[in-house]
Formats: C-alpha cells, structure tokens, sequence
C-alpha cells in the first residue's frame, strides 16, 4: 500500500516539476523547483525502502511517512 501510495505521488511532483521548468523567468523557477526537489527525494527513498527492504524497513517507513506528511501539512 504504500508503495502505491509513494508512486501516486511522484505523478503531480513530476507534473509539477516540468511546469515550474517551463517558467520562463528563474527567479520564479528556482524557487519551484527547491521546494520540488526534497518532496522528490522523499518519494524515492521511500521507494527504496519498500522495494530495497532492510531489517529496519518498519522504522524507515514511520519516519519517512512522517517527514512526507511533515512537509506536505507545512
């Protein structure tokens, strides 16, 4: 489940991404694009963590769900 969680969340990031790419002024881009970035990283490691698995893979699930929530509720 929370695979199918992380993937259906990757879509609007990307779309998201290539939409802030296409801004034709950088000031406005880059701050998009850093905002992206660690909601991108999260996603991906949180992948890793169910399909890589681990001994702690539990743990490293808890915590990275609550960093996701942590700066999506932000």
């Amino acid at each position: 489940m929370f695979s199918e969680i992380s993937h259906d969340l990757k879509t609007p990031i990307i779309r998201l991404r290539l939409r802030a790419e296409m801004l034709d002024d950088d000031a406005k881009r880059e701050p998009f694009i850093c905002d992206l970035e660690p909601l991108g990283i999260m996603i991906k490691s949180a992948l890793q963590v169910v399909y890589g698995g681990g001994g702690q893979c539990g743990l490293a699930i808890r915590s990275t769900l609550q960093s996701m929530l942590m700066v999506v509720a932000w």
